[in-house]
């Protein structure tokens, strides 16, 4: 099963940063990215379906971290095409109150699964059972989980788990809209980084250990530069998105052996490239 998961998860991937690169505008990008990833997630269930899982264990693992990666992108792309499709003709004010409301239904998801929330990010696994597996009383069902109904493929929990993945990528997506709204948006240099493709591969909470050191450091624009055009810069570079970084670097403080485990990472190998080169002179 992981094998099959992660080949097609990443071979999504790729089809989306082409939609991504090529796409006339938001809208449109945000509506060929919902069916890539619709399709995708057909297969997925089709493979789930006529294969099964071997243990408990397995199907847990599913559900909690195989599935939401794809559902959430279906989700995120879903409510990008809502908000670029019923943006405002109108004046500043009125796209704030526009990216306000928008921004006030995610903050209330939050509150409402802020549980969940807790409970995934902090890596427990004692109600996986009751939360990752077909079968368990979740209670009455909300309305929004008729977009994964399928008793066969879905559990509450796993839909909840995807849409607080996609809720932190839509977040950033409206911060970042109201940054370009109130700053102006740097468009040919946006455009100029993105036919540059580097994606960053590594995880994600190096390039973050990255994000706060440079900004520590007063290594851009004088000490000037904040957080959020940091991340933005390295999220147009990179082909990335940061989700809620503010999180977690909370999260990276309170790891118990060694919170800058990236950057220890790359000293040790620039120092071992040096020791290597100086061995030819």
């Amino acid at each position: 099963m992981k094998t099959f998961t992660n080949g097609e998860l990443a071979e999504m991937q790729t089809v989306l940063q082409e939609i991504a690169n090529t796409s006339e505008n938001n809208l449109q990008a945000a509506e060929r990215s919902y069916q890539v990833v619709q399709r995708y997630l057909q297969k997925l269930k089709e493979f789930i379906l006529s294969h099964g899982f071997k243990d408990k264990a397995e199907e847990i693992h599913f559900f909690k971290h195989l599935k939401p990666l794809y559902l959430k992108q279906l989700i995120y792309f879903k409510e990008v095409f809502h908000l670029e499709a019923g943006m405002p003709l109108a004046d500043e004010q009125a796209l704030q109150q526009y990216y306000k409301q928008f921004t006030e239904r995610i903050n209330r998801f939050f509150e409402r699964n802020h549980r969940l929330y807790i409970y995934y990010r902090t890596g427990k696994t004692d109600q996986d059972e009751v939360f990752f597996t077909r079968g368990a009383n979740h209670g009455t069902l909300l309305p929004e989980y008729v977009l994964d109904i399928d008793p066969e493929f879905s559990t509450l929990y796993s839909f909840k788990l995807a849409k607080i993945l996609a809720y932190e990528k839509l977040n950033a997506y409206i911060r970042t809209a109201i940054h370009q709204q109130i700053n102006g948006s740097s468009q040919a240099g946006a455009s100029e980084l993105a036919q540059v493709s580097l994606p960053w591969t590594d995880k994600k909470t190096g390039l973050i250990e990255i994000l706060y050191a440079l900004q520590s450091m007063g290594s851009l624009n004088n000490s000037k530069a904040e957080l959020r055009q940091i991340a933005r810069l390295f999220e147009i570079a990179f082909h990335i998105d940061l989700g809620n970084y503010s999180r977690a670097f909370q999260e990276i403080r309170l790891r118990k052996k060694g919170r800058t485990q990236f950057l220890d990472r790359m000293k040790e190998m620039l120092i071992k490239r040096m020791d290597e080169a100086d061995e030819y002179f």
